[in-house]
């Protein structure tokens, strides 16, 4: 990648050369707003903010500031409160830069990130108009009370206010009690808001949002659906990590303001942090606060609607932010917003044109001219949290040649109960073949592995969904064109359709297709009767918004009214490693069956088959190529996609149409649950209507089959719960899990005795053990070996 050189004069560019001065010795903000190289493309940005995150800041000095600030907020007499961070948080992203959408706001002089005084004012007056102003009895007063603080100017907002009988709003004047009085055209507000500052050095993060239908947004028409089969574009941009604690201060203009004022707009402000959000994308989860020492604020407003629940993961997430890595593996708010987005337009693709969807979408989520009704946070529910692993089942090893390549481990296939396939020429590991992807490396480069992360089943999250009232614009009118009123109740159940939907049937992360990353929303019925009710509140929706419904026959995106009748199936299974491995091997089963020919593009795409004299390919036009790799004809399906553009077929997209979906019952079994949509144009309305009905029935079939063949499997695979750690279960957790292990003493033939928190004595003997041995009553990382309930086995990790 190629970045444009720093437009500095050469002295200064000297000294930035590698090595001159470290980046931990720059400051962030000239880093990012001056030495920063630029990228030719947006999707470069990644590499060229890399560089900010490695310069470290000063937090001696701003502790010195900090105690400099107190000093003099107590000599201002000002009322001070902490607020933490529960997501992370970016402000000031559209700022002047040399960067698209990426910048952040830190402290001129010092570097460190900070809210200003004027963001903070403005978003205490929005919650104050917004939120407090409607559930007051006396509105004349409490809009004096607003003004009071905040002040007021002869513009246009405030005559049209005052202008309409519906609003507290009235002229101000010298007298209040003397309609004749001179009138007091402005006023600057009595309440100071001062600047918010960090109580420790705030980190600064690389974050990631992906815009999947770019194409879809950018344009005003109907001929560009929001398929899946658009290449996902990255914004990647900097922010704070949560958990950080600012200090918030306001202060009186003048030692008469009343103190009732002071209070009502630390009031405001403290409301705002933590129901509005402060800084940008807020309504993806970005910038939400909880006071540092109290409980939030209750929330009582008409023009806002809020609901609160519990979703707890079932089967293991690929989940991940910009790095893939450990740290950022989380279920982000953004991911989930852009799910039920999805699932919503399943609900409505079918009934509507793409222009009428595009608006009725905005009208619910926002587009690039009106910000979105629906605001989603996201917070850890587990009391004992669930740490991210790797994904386990694959081992290095050495193949005839001496290299080092990516098996599957032995330890956890047999540990785990799964079955090997007979012929592994032939057959892949049915998890594996779901996972594909996860875990990769090419033979001969252990340095080139990629392995993902995944957060294991039973990792909850408290999902808070607050929607405020919309306003539906019907396509091709101009603003102030016709708005049709959508209520904040309203808004909000379209927000829980979709939640209901994604839990029923999808999943989230990578491969949150394959039965990966499934949710259970914890007090809420999977019984399929309610998709009847949510689909008649779309259809009240579709009416209140004004549209006609129409029956689209062949629609192109995935529509929930054209989908095929729902495949569940019960299994016999406590394991979701088993069921994930079964649910493998009979999806490829069925795309065995159907090896060399065409029709596997109705499954997705990209995808090369090998040529035979009865693929099909011929007939449809399609070019072959040889494959250097087998020294065999290939063709790449998808090259008659109405959507292909520019890309060669190897590079064509299309997700899957079927989704699967992975549910635990209260007996600790599973169900497999699958939704297939006939697509018009993977390849066509009928064959793809045909290829995924045998798909349905292979499955139904295929592994009732299975679950005869094993009408046990194997042991259950513990997962954490609610109230105590996974470690006090008595099911086996998985071959590698991470753990803390106790020594209790030596063994005769090496190793140790060991303990763990709420398990009996167990041993650790396998594995290479650190240069430096441990002392007996140490605490030391260790991986399950063997969770034996009666003496469990660890290894060196």
């Amino acid at each position: 990648m190629a970045l444009l050189p720093i437009p500095l004069p050469e002295s200064t560019t000297q000294l930035l050369a590698p090595g001159v001065v470290p980046y931990s010795e720059r400051h962030p903000g000239l880093q990012l707003d001056k030495f920063i190289q630029p990228p030719h493309r947006q999707e470069d940005q990644k590499t060229a903010l890399e560089p900010v995150l490695k310069t470290s800041g000063d937090p001696g000095l701003l502790a010195a500031l900090l105690q400099r600030r107190r000093q003099w907020l107590i000599a201002l007499r000002a009322a001070t409160f902490a607020a933490t961070t529960t997501g992370p948080l970016t402000l000031h992203l559209a700022r002047a830069s040399a960067l698209e959408n990426a910048g952040i706001c830190l402290h001129p002089l010092y570097g460190f990130a900070y809210l200003p005084g004027s963001g903070l004012k403005g978003m205490a007056r929005a919650y104050a108009e917004t939120v407090w102003l409607p559930s007051q009895s006396d509105q004349q007063k409490a809009w004096r009370q607003i003004e009071d603080a905040f002040g007021w100017a002869p513009n246009p907002d405030r005559r049209r206010q005052i202008n309409d009988s519906r609003h507290p709003a009235q002229v101000r004047r010298e007298n209040h009690s003397d309609p004749h009085s001179a009138e007091i055209k402005a006023s600057c507000g009595n309440i100071v808001f001062h600047d918010a500052w960090p109580e420790s050095w705030p980190r600064l993060i690389m974050d990631i949002l992906n815009n999947h239908h770019a194409d879809y947004y950018q344009h005003d028409d109907n001929d560009h659906p929001p398929g899946d089969w658009e290449n996902p574009v990255p914004v990647y941009f900097l922010a704070v990590q949560p958990g950080v604690t600012f200090t918030f201060a306001l202060a009186k203009r003048r030692d008469d303001v009343p103190d009732e004022l002071l209070a009502l707009a630390q009031h405001w402000l403290l409301g705002a942090l933590c129901h509005l959000g402060a800084g940008a994308k807020t309504a993806a989860g970005y910038g939400a606060f909880k006071p540092a020492d109290t409980e939030p604020l209750p929330i009582v407003c008409q023009k806002l609607a809020t609901y609160e629940t519990t979703l707890e993961l079932v089967t293991p997430a690929f989940l991940a932010g910009p790095n893939q890595a450990k740290d950022d593996c989380d279920l982000r708010p953004a991911t989930l917003r852009g799910l039920l987005r999805w699932w919503w337009r399943t609900m409505h693709a079918g009934f509507v044109d793409v222009k009428t969807l595009r608006a009725m979408e905005a009208a619910i989520w926002g587009d690039t001219n009106t910000g979105g009704a629906v605001r989603i946070t996201v917070r850890h529910a587990n009391q004992t949290p669930v740490t991210p692993i790797p994904i386990p089942g694959k081992t290095i090893q050495k193949d005839q040649s001496n290299r080092d390549v990516l098996r599957p481990d032995k330890h956890f296939v047999q540990s785990m109960g799964l079955v090997e396939p007979a012929d592994r020429k032939r057959t892949t590991q049915g998890l594996f073949y779901l996972s594909y992807g996860m875990d990769e490396m090419p033979a001969g480069k252990p340095q080139d592995r990629k392995q993902r992360f995944m957060m294991p089943p039973g990792a909850k999250w408290r999902v808070r969904v607050t929607a405020r009232e919309g306003f539906y614009r019907p396509p091709g009118t101009k603003s102030p064109g016709p708005l049709v009123r959508l209520p904040a109740k309203t808004v909000l159940q379209q927000a829980q359709a979709a939640l209901w939907l994604l839990c029923q049937y999808g999943g989230v992360g990578s491969k949150g297709r394959n039965g990966f990353g499934s949710l259970a929303q914890l007090g809420e019925s999977p019984d399929e009767g309610k998709r009847a009710v949510i689909e008649k509140a779309a259809a009240e929706f579709r009416q209140t918004c004004g549209v006609e419904s129409r029956g689209d026959t062949h629609p192109q995106v995935p529509a929930l009214n054209h989908a095929l009748p729902v495949l569940s199936i019960s299994t016999p299974w406590k394991n979701f490693w088993f069921v994930l491995d079964q649910l493998g091997y009979s999806i490829q089963a069925f795309a065995q069956k159907h090896k060399r020919n065409w029709i596997k593009e109705a499954l997705g795409l990209p995808r090369k088959i090998g040529t035979s004299n009865n693929d099909g390919t011929r007939d449809r036009g399609y070019a072959r190529e040889g494959d250097a790799s087998n020294k065999q004809t290939i063709v790449w399906l998808g090259q008659k996609h109405p959507y292909l553009a520019n890309r060669q077929p190897k590079d064509m997209r299309h997700a899957a149409p079927v989704h699967f979906h992975i549910d635990r019952k209260a007996d600790g079994t599973y169900d497999i649950r699958a939704i297939a949509f006939p697509c018009a144009v993977l390849p066509d309305w009928n064959t793809s209507n045909k290829v995924l009905k045998q798909l349905l029935d292979h499955l139904k079939s295929d592994i009732a089959q299975r679950c005869k063949s094993n009408p046990q499997g194997p042991p259950a695979v513990s997962v954490p719960s609610a109230g105590a750690p996974a470690a006090a279960t008595s099911q086996k957790r998985p071959y590698g899990t991470p753990v803390r292990v106790k020594i209790i003493a030596s063994r005769p033939n090496g190793g140790y005795d060991v303990q763990e928190e709420g398990k009996p004595q167990g041993t650790l003997t396998l594995g290479t053990p650190p240069a430096v041995l441990p002392q007996i009553g140490e605490m030391v990382d260790a991986k399950v070996h063997d969770d034996d309930p009666k003496r469990p086995q660890y290894r060196w990790p």
